[in-house]
């Protein structure tokens, strides 16, 4: 982005709450999103939703039987095209790669550019924000929920707008959640124009001055995510990382990729150091047709001596070239190998 300073959000004069609310139009339905009244939905934006009485809580404490009533709900023109847009972006930037999470990516991306249309920021005025997989999933993560709890069909099925419409696009959104998506963009904006830095893992109280795996002691992030990038700290045995074993536990962070191997393993040990040297040394994928035998002095680097300094690059503690030709060669020779730590056998 070439601008320096945040744009702001249009000027809207909050509305009262007599004018948050008007009496929906015979024949036609309520927007799900903006609100509005719509005449002609756009096609297959029709969806039903299950409205409970606002008193329905206590009515059930009192063991009264109550059902709920359903609402027909469209879009506008406006907000069927933003839906539009944002299916169309889940594609092409691979938001949805795993099966049967196309549609909920793209809801939750729509639910982001509505928070923006809230403010007054649509169409191709949001593209800056959607470049990349990482700027929208970013997007996603900062304003999706916003922008889904400011939708009318949050307010219906909260109890409130039954039979009702919103007089204008989004005229049902209070003043304090326009204040807050404004503060929640101008965040998102700022974090954009940061640069990148070499930083290094939190290290308040005799925490690891680097990966507790891969002993990497910076990742070139921005700053306002790196508590983010460092993971949350976490306790490690020596002895379960290839190293003598310790009466304490030692206290570290892991970087995104020993991060990812824990997880996929289930435990910080050396199942999930040997998954996350081989992501490094080769790119590694579950379906390589190989055994892999690893140097007997393979370990972590939180296994190491305590004070040894945290490494340049990840990895650097061992011997990655002579892991990558042995994986050369058994790739070379077809050897089937037996699953690693964290796949189906």
């Amino acid at each position: 982005m070439t601008m320096t300073t945040a744009p702001k959000p249009r000027d809207r004069r909050p509305f009262t709450a007599t004018e948050q609310e008007a009496r929906l139009p015979e024949g036609a339905v309520a927007c799900l999103s903006c609100g509005q009244a719509v005449a002609h939905p756009a096609p297959g934006s029709l969806s039903t939703l299950s409205v409970w009485p606002v008193n329905a809580s206590a009515a059930a404490q009192r063991g009264e039987a109550l059902a709920p009533s359903e609402l027909s709900v469209g879009r506008c023109e406006d907000c069927a095209a933003r839906h539009a847009r944002a299916v169309a972006l889940v594609t092409v930037l691979g938001l949805g790669s795993i099966p049967g999470t196309g549609e909920v990516e793209a809801d939750r991306l729509d639910a982001a550019l509505a928070a923006l249309d809230v403010i007054g920021h649509r169409g191709d005025s949001t593209a800056p924000l959607t470049r990349t997989p990482g700027e929208a999933r970013d997007l996603i993560a900062t304003l999706a929920h916003l922008g889904g709890g400011a939708s009318w069909s949050a307010r219906v099925i909260g109890g409130r707008g039954f039979g009702l419409c919103a007089p204008r696009r989004w005229a049902h959104v209070s003043t304090g959640q326009v204040t807050e998506i404004g503060a929640a963009y101008r965040d998102l904006f700022h974090r954009r124009m940061e640069t990148p830095e070499q930083i290094g893992p939190p290290i308040e109280n005799g925490v690891l001055p680097g990966c507790g795996f891969c002993g990497v002691g910076a990742l070139y992030v921005r700053r306002s995510d790196a508590a983010a990038a460092w993971g949350l700290e976490v306790g490690v045995q020596p002895g379960q990382l290839g190293g003598k074993p310790t009466p304490d536990l030692l206290r570290c962070h892991l970087c995104p990729a020993c991060r990812r191997a824990v997880e996929i393993v289930g435990a910080p040990g050396m199942p999930a150091v040997e998954r996350a040297l081989l992501a490094f040394a080769d790119d590694y994928k579950p379906r390589a047709p190989w055994r892999v035998n690893f140097p007997a002095d393979t370990r972590a680097w939180a296994a190491l001596p305590l004070g040894t300094a945290p490494n340049r690059s990840p990895w650097s503690h061992l011997n990655v070239a002579k892991l990558r030709s042995e994986l050369i060669r058994l790739e070379a020779t077809g050897v089937v190998r037996h699953s690693l730590p964290g796949e189906p056998r």
